[in-house]
């Protein structure tokens, strides 16, 4: 959330930025599976929105 609120990022951006947070055992694709699932929660929770087509699209805070 705190990298959403400085400005809209692609799930690729928000992966990097979390990265250090995950598991070490985690692969890469077990990586983006699990931020793909954080972000459609806060999409659930209207806390975010994506912006933009489906492969292009950017998170930001939802309104």
């Amino acid at each position: 959330m705190k990298l959403l609120r400085t400005r809209p990022c692609t799930r690729a951006e928000v992966v990097s930025a979390i990265s250090h947070a995950l598991p070490e055992d985690m692969g890469d694709e077990q990586r983006k599976k699990h931020v793909s699932y954080l972000l459609q929660e806060l999409r659930k929770e209207h806390r975010i929105r994506p912006d933009g087509a489906r492969g292009n699209a950017k998170w930001v805070i939802g309104e």
